[in-house]
């Protein structure tokens, strides 16, 4: 399997050769594929096959391209790679809860979670977030309350280092939205 990524944004290339699944994919159209490292194949709609070249930040080093599969002991080094050292382990909290109206269990309109949001903001030093002239979180040090697509609320909480910490901050944060 072929592993390639190039910087930019998503977009597709037709497809010249499709070996088996354990060989690289060469590509048409242009594309440099000794500089790219993830992507996906697939077939479109028409029957013509197309590399879909995934995004990602562009970086300075050498293309990966592996041309054989991954063993197991590739993967859990790849893994491994990625572990921090005990003491840096923190936990962090994401707490969502709808907001409704009490006497119609309707789901709060924004005109309501933005009274609550700039309450909040008031009562106990939160810093705005805004998006023009609309409130759509709140901040305070390294936690934040964000208004996700739902209308829900959402605490992210701070690095912390003990599940008593992260039971504290919830509790805080509760006394706080109700």
């Amino acid at each position: 399997m072929a592993l390639l990524s190039q910087g930019g944004g998503a977009y597709t290339v037709p497809s010249g050769t499709l070996c088996s699944k354990t060989r690289a994919i060469a590509v048409s159209g242009g594309v440099n594929v000794l500089s790219m490292k993830d992507s996906f194949y697939s077939r479109s709609k028409r029957g013509n096959h197309q590399l879909i070249v995934a995004a990602s930040p562009p970086t300075d080093e050498a293309a990966v391209v592996a041309a054989e599969p991954l063993t197991r002991e590739d993967l859990i080094a790849y893994l491994a790679s990625g572990c921090k050292s005990k003491d840096k382990w923190r936990i962090g909290t994401e707490h969502e809860k709808f907001g409704f109206e009490v006497n119609t269990l309707r789901p709060m309109k924004y005109d309501q979670i933005a009274e609550l949001l700039n309450s909040i903001a008031e009562r106990f030093e939160w810093e705005k977030v805004m998006e023009g002239d609309k409130i759509i979180g709140l901040k305070q040090g390294k936690q934040s309350i964000s208004l996700e697509p739902g209308g829900q609320f959402e605490l992210s909480g701070a690095p912390l280092e003990t599940l008593h910490q992260t039971c504290a901050e919830v509790n805080s944060h509760l006394y706080q939205v109700i």
